[in-house]
């Protein structure tokens, strides 16, 4: 049924009505709707004009309503009683839904994944589920709470909150770099399919590496990156927090090469409303890079 709303009073004459008919009394329904009862009446006599018919009148100390009031009356009330139920419901079902969460492939495995027992133990009823992509991949949050990014890419339409910062590094297995001090240009590295977009050649020019000079192992998807290599593969470049539980594991090797830049990481939000579970869930994140 298509509603044509230029035949329905003003919602807020409707509401003060729906107030008057169920108080019996112009501040009874003042009060219930925090306002005076002279703003009461002045919504009911509005009302009253678009309808064309009285719907109250005084009867004693207080009002009853006219036989036009009456029939009028039970519709408003079930109108907005349904109009109530469908906000509840519609709160209920997002309190419920699960925390979609979108981040980058290694902040994904390396941070939240570890530790997500910690989450579910602390609040057993928030579900939460992850979409990995590229770290300079466009944010597309549509369907998630909110994302974790690198300080690279750029989010129009949504804002960004600082989550944390560390190191970027160098990283290699002990049987390919030893205790890490070695010439970088001596071993092979691990090339991402990002290299050239995350503008590494300048940054490793900046720390007196020369790119030219670098074989490289493409392991043909990103996400192997740290596999290959713990494998020995190669070293590759990453951000501390991505290699900090391999590097304290001692299975892979810092290079003692040293970097002017830092990485950063960013929680992505849409403009609005943040749903509690998310906050909890983002609350939580918070916590954990800062402890971990």
């Amino acid at each position: 049924m298509t509603i044509d709303w230029k035949l329905l009073p003003s919602l807020s004459a409707l509401r003060a009505f729906e107030a008057v008919a169920r108080c019996g009394s112009l501040s009874g329904a003042g009060r219930e709707l925090n306002v005076t009862h002279a703003a009461i009446g002045q919504q009911v006599r509005a009302l009253e004009a678009e309808i064309g018919a009285k719907l109250i009148r005084r009867e004693g100390r207080g009002i009853a309503l006219t036989d036009t009031g009456k029939q009028l009356a039970g519709p408003v009330r079930r109108g907005f009683s349904a109009l109530a139920d469908g906000v509840i419901d519609a709160r209920a079902t997002e309190a419920k839904r699960e925390v979609r969460v979108t981040t980058t492939t290694f902040f994904g495995d390396a941070v939240i994944m570890p530790n997500l027992t910690d989450f579910w133990a602390r609040h057993p009823g928030i579900h939460v589920t992850f979409s990995p992509n590229g770290c300079v991949s466009p944010v597309e949050l549509d369907g998630f709470d909110f994302g974790v990014r690198s300080k690279c890419g750029s989010w129009p339409g949504y804002k960004d909150l600082p989550l944390t910062t560390c190191d970027l590094v160098i990283t290699g297995a002990p049987s390919l770099v030893g205790n890490g001090k070695i010439d970088p240009h001596s071993v092979p590295w691990i090339r991402d399919a990002e290299w050239e977009e995350k503008g590494t050649d300048k940054l490793l020019a900046a720390a007196g590496i020369d790119s030219s000079r670098l074989e490289f192992v493409d392991p043909g998807n990103p996400g192997y990156l740290v596999d290959a290599a713990l494998r020995g593969y190669g070293v590759c470049l990453s951000s501390e927090i991505i290699t900090r539980h391999h590097l304290a594991a001692g299975v892979l090797v810092r290079l003692d090469v040293a970097f002017d830049e830092i990485s950063e990481y960013f929680v992505i939000i849409p403009e609005g409303h943040l749903r509690e579970p998310a906050k909890t869930f983002l609350d939580w994140l918070c916590e954990t890079v800062k402890v971990h």
